[in-house]
């Protein structure tokens, strides 16, 4: 799924739907009949990204055989302009906008090449970004990275990143190689441009994938402890307004939230959220309202006390009620009247 700011909406492409999901967050609705007529074949198109230098956004083809245009203000779509890319299953999954150059590339899921779409000629390349080998379902979430100006894709099945140079049309499997074998580790990949780093959510893996795009390193021990359950996290995005990594769940039954605590001089170990079964959208107040810090301020003196016996005068004067010698009382310089002598 991927936001248009010029229409302020939400684009999802669709791998089972013969429609495009489209949300708007102003009015918290959605329409699948405005875009639809795709058929019902299934795993069709993967990821969708939009491309601002044409105002248009392209699906990658999975097992479909054209990549999906999406005009956003026209509300139309098109799959005949960039047909002719193979019937091969599983081709590519998710793509990226590059603004340094101006195109799309999608990440080699069975491919053995990446999917470069240029969209100002509407053409497709397939053999500047190839030989990246035929194994089954390699990579899958792509993100670009502008730091350093380079494209990075998470290993679902493959033991390193695959690293991608858009500027000189180059690819990198082995500076960032040596990860855990095995069978759809990570799924989606995102930046997160306060700290510069890269977050893969951890699908059927223990651990969260973390890439210093800078250092040229990985780490896979800071966010571990996830369980061994199969397919748990596959969505993921960086929320700059919250400084947080959010993970939306596949089997799992809780969404996962990665808190980036950043300091002036050093960077804070991250702190995982998992118990967030349903506070996403909840209107209560995260913080207690703060209690007065001071007290109010009391008088200074106090008011004289009144005797009790005043209301009924006797022949000599009553207790005073005050401590002796205190300067304010006025119980003392009260005239009692004498009684009369019968």
């Amino acid at each position: 799924m991927t936001f248009v700011p010029t229409v302020n909406k939400l684009y999802a492409a669709p791998y089972q739907s013969d429609a495009v999901l489209i949300v708007d967050p102003a009015t918290n609705t959605t329409d699948t009949t405005t875009l639809a007529g795709l058929g019902l074949d299934g795993e069709k198109w993967g990821g969708i990204a939009f491309a601002p230098n044409v105002n248009k956004l392209y699906a990658a083809p999975y097992n479909a055989v054209t990549v999906l245009i999406v005009d956003p203000v026209a509300n139309t779509t098109d799959t005949t302009t960039l047909a002719g890319i193979g019937g091969a299953t599983a081709k590519w999954m998710m793509i990226v906008f590059v603004p340094t150059v101006g195109k799309l590339f999608a990440s080699p899921h069975n491919a053995a090449a990446v999917l470069i779409v240029d969209p100002t000629t509407n053409t497709t390349d397939i053999t500047t970004l190839a030989g990246l080998g035929s194994g089954p379902l390699k990579w899958h979430g792509i993100t670009f990275v502008p730091t350093v100006n380079k494209i990075f894709a998470a290993p679902r099945n493959a033991d390193s990143v695959l690293i991608i140079d858009p500027v000189f049309n180059t690819t990198d499997t082995t500076t960032l190689a040596g990860l855990a074998a095995g069978a759809d580790k990570w799924f989606s990949m995102t930046f997160a441009p306060t700290i510069n780093k890269l977050f893969a959510a951890a699908f059927s893996i223990s651990r969260v994938l973390i890439v210093d795009p800078v250092a040229n390193t990985t780490d896979t021990s800071t966010l571990g402890g996830l369980g061994t359950a199969p397919y748990k996290f596959w969505g993921i995005t960086f929320e700059s307004t919250v400084n947080k990594v959010f993970m939306t769940p596949y089997n799992s039954d809780k969404a996962l939230v990665v808190d980036i605590a950043v300091d002036t001089n050093a960077l804070l170990p991250f702190r995982m959220i998992t118990e967030l079964t349903g506070t996403i959208g909840s209107t209560k107040p995260l913080l207690r309202q703060p209690k007065p810090l001071l007290r109010q301020p009391k008088p200074h003196l106090r008011q004289p006390r009144q005797c009790c016996r005043l209301s009924k005068p006797r022949s000599h004067p009553p207790p005073c009620p005050c401590r002796p010698r205190r300067r304010h009382c006025l119980h003392r310089r009260l005239r009692w009247p004498l009684r009369k002598r019968l």
